[in-house]
């Protein structure tokens, strides 16, 4: 015990990020962390720091990581260790895990101290800053979005080179034990998405550009789900429906404040929402606004808007490489309806893609005290609202 209380003297204060002290810095993109519920909440502090410091091992050095061999060795991945309500692990996103029997790697070189800072880090930024959240990181990501920006997509993933590979270090709760960041977190694909910007080459198939292939990737994701970026999980011929217009005259809401909006605000998934003109719905938690309208009347499953506001706070408000912005989701498509027979087959495959009908906006924006009616009533007048229910195009906006 007097061991832990030194260890905690030492080096909880710099975790903490107390007034006066540093604050670690974030990754070198294109590595980046994500804060998300849906990895832990209300984790302990010390019980994290204690599980990473006590039982990460240490080295400046270059160090060979097995992918198999006896579970004893300290070098070994995935690694994970629990102590008291917190998590910490290690995992490596590589071939291997597409089960490719052809995949011969057995080892990765990494340097110890490079996952120990990286899980200090996830520590601070998201169990510390952000009320005992969950998250992940990670290291050495530079080599997939290297290779996407060559515009390799999942529709030729086994061409995919064995030398790459990247790691994630993850503090969360036992109770998400058994979810895998690196292989299912949207961020991933949004990264991707960003990297193949560069390349701009179409899909082999459907003509689609590597960017939305891996857009599509994840809006078809949600975090905490099991689809893999790695895996083409989106119909050859499917183009999305939606558009999510993120946008810095909507301020830049609290990532912390749209999470707790959206997991504590939302009514259950089942229950049904009325919206048209006159009918708009505002919810919020702290500098956090959601927005739903619609240029007609009609009703909603709030499963449709959890999904839209999902997939926008993923786009908009906590983006890889992006600060917060504020947002709007919408449909440009016509196929959707709300009726019968199609609307119980809309409401069992409902995801990024296809979350809401048309003429119906969902929109993310920051909310000061003291300034609600006069920017709410801002939002609703400008053009771009207006556009966007209309199914009009945002350019035509001054």
């Amino acid at each position: 015990m007097t061991s832990h209380l030194f260890i905690a003297a030492r080096y909880l204060p710099q975790l903490m990020a107390l007034p006066g002290e540093p604050i670690l810095p974030l990754p070198t993109p294109p590595d980046f962390i994500i804060c998300d519920p849906v990895y832990g909440y209300n984790l302990p502090v010390l019980g994290c720091l204690l599980a990473a410091h006590t039982h990460l091992p240490t080295g400046s050095s270059p160090v060979q990581w097995l992918l198999t061999g006896s579970i004893d060795s300290p070098y070994r991945l995935p690694f994970q260790i629990t102590y008291s309500g917190c998590t910490i692990s290690v995992d490596i996103i590589h071939k291997r895990n597409w089960r490719n029997p052809r995949n011969t790697l057995t080892g990765v070189s990494v340097i110890p101290d490079d996952v120990r800072s990286l899980a200090a880090r996830v520590i601070q930024q998201c169990v510390t800053l952000r009320r005992g959240m969950g998250g992940f990181g990670t290291l050495g990501i530079r080599t997939l979005t290297d290779y996407a920006a060559q515009g390799w997509t999942p529709y030729n993933r086994y061409s995919f080179p064995e030398t790459i590979y990247f790691l994630t270090v993850s503090a969360r709760s036992s109770r998400s034990s058994g979810l895998h960041p690196g292989r299912t977190d949207p961020a991933i694909p949004l990264a991707l998405a960003q990297a193949a910007v560069s390349a701009n080459r179409p899909g082999r198939r459907d003509g689609l550009s590597a960017t939305q292939v891996w857009m599509n990737q994840a809006e078809m994701m949600t975090r905490g789900g099991v689809n893999p970026w790695y895996k083409q999980i989106f119909p050859i011929t499917t183009t999305t429906h939606m558009t999510y217009q993120c946008d810095a005259n909507l301020g830049a809401p609290s990532v912390v404040d749209c999470t707790q909006l959206e997991w504590s605000q939302l009514p259950p998934a089942s229950d049904t929402l009325a919206v048209g003109p006159g009918l708009t719905t505002f919810l919020h938690s702290n500098t956090c606004y959601l927005a739903i309208s619609a240029a007609v009347s009609i009703i909603l499953t709030w499963a449709q808007i959890r999904i839209a506001l999902s997939t926008l706070i993923n786009m908009c408000v906590e983006a890889p490489y992006q600060n917060p912005r504020g947002g709007r989701a919408y449909s440009s498509s016509s196929w959707q309806t709300t009726s019968g027979r199609n609307q119980r087959r809309q409401s069992a495959g409902v995801t990024g893609l296809n979350a809401l009908p048309p003429e119906v906006n969902v929109t993310v924006f920051e909310q000061r005290e003291g300034a609600m009616d006069s920017s709410a009533a801002a939002e609703l007048a400008s053009c771009t609202w207006e556009a966007v229910s209309k199914g009009i195009c945002v350019s035509t906006c001054p």
